[in-house]
């Protein structure tokens, strides 16, 4: 997992990994993703992630960095259970593996020796192992199981927090640029309601 320093300044590509034609044809979403990487949810990484909504000559204002900033610590811990939801879910990958390796093994020499004119036959000891390595089969994959849904529900959290965020940002620019819009209507002579 790449690892940067974030500090409180802008997000380059080159400072994540990525040429400029890379970061420019890479989606929001994609972006988003490698700068989750770098370190916590704040105004600055906003700006770089939406950059559709804000240029990247362009600083955004004070009242949407407060917005924004304001759900920074909802959005870190959040993602902070998604990655660990998801490093759950790579581990219980892993163990299913290694439990089919195991009771593929097991059964393997159990056949074999099943087979065997040369080597005497299997025991219940060794029949019992079968049985329990395939027990250990069906709980890793039942563990995968849960930590999937673990991992969905930590995902749908953690992006429904970013697009709220997201949301909250988009009114105040919206009811900033009224505004502006409002103050050109009035020099103008044009009433506003």
């Amino acid at each position: 997992m790449r690892k940067v320093a974030v500090e409180n300044k802008a997000v380059t590509p080159d400072r994540v990994g990525y040429t400029e034609r890379e970061w420019e044809i890479m989606s929001p979403s994609a972006r988003a993703h490698a700068l989750g990487m770098t370190g916590p949810f704040n105004s600055e990484q906003f700006a770089q992630i939406h950059d559709g909504l804000v240029s990247p000559n362009q600083d955004i204002s004070t009242a949407e960095r407060e917005v924004i900033d304001r759900h920074a610590a909802k959005v870190n811990k959040l993602t902070d259970d998604y990655h660990h939801a998801y490093d759950d879910y790579r581990r219980a990958e892993a163990g299913v593996v290694a439990a089919i390796r195991e009771e593929s093994r097991l059964r393997q020499a159990f056949e074999w020796r099943m087979n065997s004119d040369v080597y005497a036959p299997p025991t219940v000891d060794d029949l019992n192992e079968v049985k329990a390595a395939a027990a250990a089969v069906r709980a890793a994959r039942k563990r995968l199981d849960e930590s999937g849904e673990t991992l969905g529900v930590a995902q749908v959290a953690m992006n429904t927090a970013k697009a709220a965020a997201y949301r909250a940002r988009v009114v105040v620019r919206a009811e900033e640029n009224r505004k502006v819009s409002d103050a050109i209507l009035r020099d103008r002579g044009i009433a506003v309601g």
